[in-house]
């Protein structure tokens, strides 16, 4: 059965790598930050310690996953999972899709639009690699009926540039 192309954002397992569960922290998203936040969209911190959506793709390093949504322009509350051995489950982003050498490597990023309700972020294809700096770790594939290597596949990654992460440089 062929993968669907129904990206989700990076949506928690809730569990972390040793088998606990993922905490949250409620966050606030400033009135003047445009950008809408989505259900399992990943947030950065601002120098004031709101949240927002201004990441850039292997550079920014990733505070979170915001697992509820919130109006742009206004000021809302967002619960957050900021563990850095939280684990989810993220869609590859092109037709070319994942196959089993991309366990264990990293990958990009690929922030979608902020039109919806449910985040379109995805694991970037074009960027799985061996190198240590990028956004995401690939664990394995997405143990479910519907998932298999190849085309959209769904991946188990974890937060490579978390912020609350030590290991993570300039945090």
């Amino acid at each position: 059965m062929p993968n669907f192309s129904t990206p989700q954002g990076l949506v928690p397992i809730l569990r972390g790598a040793g088998g606990n569960m993922a905490d949250t922290m409620l966050r606030t998203k400033a009135a003047g930050t445009a950008a809408r936040i989505r259900i399992y969209d990943c947030v950065a911190a601002a120098n004031d310690g709101t949240i927002n959506r201004s990441i850039t793709p292997g550079t920014t390093p990733i505070l979170g996953v915001a697992i509820d949504g919130g109006a742009p322009s206004t000021l809302t509350q967002h619960h957050v999972i900021e563990e850095p051995d939280a684990v989810y489950a993220a869609m590859v982003s092109t037709a070319t899709g994942g196959v089993a050498a991309d366990v264990f490597a990293n990958a990009n990023l690929s922030l979608g639009s902020t039109s919806t309700f449910i985040s379109d972020d995805v694991i970037d294809q074009t960027t799985i690699a061996g190198t240590g700096s990028l956004d995401l770790k690939l664990l394995r594939l997405h143990p479910t009926v519907d998932t298999t290597f190849g085309q959209f596949a769904v991946f188990e990654v974890q937060i490579n540039k978390a912020m609350r992460d030590s290991a993570t440089a300039g945090v």
